[in-house]
């Protein structure tokens, strides 16, 4: 039982690793800075100009995510409409860097009580 249970669990860990690269080809694709949150707005991925903006910041930077609706509100409005990209207003803070911009939402998946949503930006008009 305990071979069994290994091997199960080495399934779930390749299959994990396997989305994550899916999804890190996926955001790469993309020309503005994109990422990848779950329900605790952590960011788990991000793309080649995500992380330019992050390493403006300097060595091991925390990257900040300000939202103006909370993700619970979001993953309800997807529960209406899985197919729906939400715009609205965000910013990310990075040391001393800092960016105003306009973020697009959509559900990438939801399972197992984790929810992942890819969000890219559209940085904010300066005046």
């Amino acid at each position: 039982v305990a071979a069994i249970e290994w091997f199960m669990g080495e399934g779930h860990a390749s299959q994990s690793r396997d989305l994550k690269s899916r999804w890190q080809r996926i955001i790469d694709l993309i020309i503005e800075p994109a990422f990848i949150i779950n329900q605790h707005k952590q960011i788990l991925l991000f793309n080649g100009p995500m992380r330019a903006f992050a390493a403006s910041a300097g060595e091991q930077p925390s990257v900040r995510l300000g939202l103006s609706a909370e993700v619970s509100r979001l993953l309800t409005l997807f529960e209406e409409n899985e197919q729906r990209i939400v715009s609205m207003p965000c910013s990310l803070e990075a040391g001393e860097q800092s960016l105003k911009a306009t973020v697009r939402v959509t559900l990438l998946e939801r399972g197992r009580g984790q929810a992942l949503l890819l969000c890219a930006l559209r940085p904010a008009a300066s005046a």
